[in-house]
Parts: C-alpha cells; sequence; structure tokens
C-alpha cells in the first residue's frame, strides 16, 4: 500500500501520510474517535468545530479494529488541524461512508471518503480486507501468490472490465499511469474482486470516484492458495 495518500488538489494535501501511521493500545476505533454505535453496530462519529464538520462511519463489528484506529485518527486529526489553520477562511467538510463485504472466510470494509476541497470536491477510498480463518489482514501483497505483479494481471482484468463501459480509443485517452499500487483498495466477494480508485487514481479527476468488479475465477490463477 502507498506510504502516503497524494492528492492533486492543493487543499488535500493535508491527508497525506494516512497509510500506515501506527497507534498504540488495543482501544476499538468507535471508543477512539469517541463515536456512537447504531444498533446495526455502526459506528458514528460527529463532530463540528471552527473551520470544519466531520461525519465518519464505519462498522465496529469489523475483527481489525487497530488497522482501522490507525488509519481514522489521524485522518481526523489532521484533517482538523487543516481546517482550523489561521489561513483557512471557510469551512471544510470531511466524511467517510462505509460498505462491508463478506465472501467465505474473508471480511472487508470499503470507506469511501470525500472532502469538499476547491475547486472541485475530492473523493477516494480505503479498504480493509481481514481473512478471518487466519486472523490476519489480506493486503495487496497476500492478495495474489508470492511473486506475482498485481499491476501485470489486475489491470488488464480491470481494462477488459472497462472497455465495456467506454470503446478502448476513449478509455486508452482516459487512462493515467499505473503500478502495483493503483491496486490497492480492494473488496473480495464470493464471485469477484472489486477494485476501487479514487478521482483521478486510474483514470481523469473528472471522473470521479470508480469501482470495477473483476470476476474471481478470472484472478483465480493468480490469487493466493487461501483465496482460491
Amino acid at each position: 500500500m502507498p506510504a502516503r495518500l497524494h492528492v492533486t488538489l492543493a487543499i488535500a494535501a493535508v491527508l497525506a501520510g494516512l497509510f500506515g501511521t501506527g497507534t498504540a493500545g488495543a482501544q476499538s476505533a468507535c471508543d477512539a474517535l469517541a463515536g456512537t454505535l447504531d444498533p446495526d453496530q455502526t459506528c458514528h462519529v460527529h463532530d463540528t468545530g471552527a473551520g470544519y464538520q466531520l461525519d465518519l462511519g464505519f462498522p465496529a463489528g469489523y475483527p481489525d479494529q487497530q488497522a482501522l484506529t490507525d488509519y481514522l485518527v489521524p485522518l481526523r486529526d489532521d484533517f482538523v488541524e487543516f481546517a482550523q489553520s489561521p489561513r483557512n477562511d471557510r469551512s471544510y467538510t470531511l466524511t467517510a461512508t462505509p460498505t462491508t463485504y463478506r465472501a467465505g472466510g474473508t471480511e472487508a470494509v470499503v470507506i469511501q471518503l470525500s472532502q469538499d476541497a476547491d475547486p472541485h470536491p475530492v473523493s477516494w477510498y480505503r479498504a480493509f480486507n481481514y481473512d478471518l480463518v487466519r486472523h490476519a489482514p489480506i493486503t495487496l501483497d497476500t492478495l495474489f501468490t508470492p511473486g506475482t505483479r498485481p499491476v501485470d494481471v489486475a489491470f488488464p482484468a480491470v481494462r477488459r472490465e472497462l472497455e465495456k463501459r467506454w470503446q478502448p480509443e476513449v478509455l486508452a485517452d482516459m487512462l493515467g499511469d499505473v503500478d502495483d499500487d493503483t491496486f490497492s483498495e480492494f473488496a473480495l466477494t464470493d464471485d469477484a474482486v472489486i477494485f476501487f480508485f479514487g478521482q483521478g487514481r486510474l483514470l481523469g479527476h473528472p471522473e470521479g470516484p470508480l469501482e470495477v468488479s473483476v470476476p474471481r475465477a478470472e484472478l483465480a490463477p493468480w490469487l493466493a492458495r487461501a483465496l482460491r
């Protein structure tokens, strides 16, 4: 996964460095963020202050609470610090909306985040995957068999799916540079591997956030043995 989240808009630069930042302790993410639980065990964090509004949602039952804490706490802290900077003269909002996916012995939560940056809002994804059998996170490094480059197998499959939406020559002009990290946000279902791309991550910024579902059978030869 990328060590830094690079958002092209200058205002979103405060969100850099949110991948892999650790926090100590085993406190639940909901407790760490002073959130409240819905009956369906979704944690909601609502906070307003001078220059900002924050609305975060995530599942309190996700098995790797530390991973959520490690991402969301610095996200909240950096956003509030940026919004309250003396150089800012307007109010900013940050929202996070979760979706949970389950497949056999795995569980994933994908959080879509949006910030109302100038001149246009910015949206991106952060995905967390967990192996319920081995009690370990599933990352891009462990999704595929050792030695497999994700860009070599994921990109052709994603491109084939995108060519169902756009003509190949049109799509070719829309695609940006890709590398392994381009495919770091994903979720497993029984039938598919869904890849998520923030604005400007795979296509141009005007196309907005994007999700592409690839049949799981298409990637099965390269998936880690435990995930086939």
